[in-house]
């Protein structure tokens, strides 16, 4: 394993009706982390999230 690595991370959300968020996030591994020659390991993360909004007092 490598004390360090570098990555990438990419989100997109959007707000339906004024209180409800939809959003998609997704981080990618852009270094190996194991110094093995044999295998590469690279971390990958996707994600969803759903979400309400209580008490809006912008509008």
């Amino acid at each position: 394993m490598t004390r360090w690595e570098g990555g990438a991370h990419f989100s997109v959300g959007y707000e339906f009706f004024s209180s409800v968020t939809v959003s998609a996030n997704c981080s990618i591994g852009l270094t190996d982390a194991d110094r093995s020659s044999f295998s590469h390991s690279r971390n990958q993360y996707l994600g969803l999230s759903v979400g309400f909004l209580f008490n809006r007092e912008d509008y």
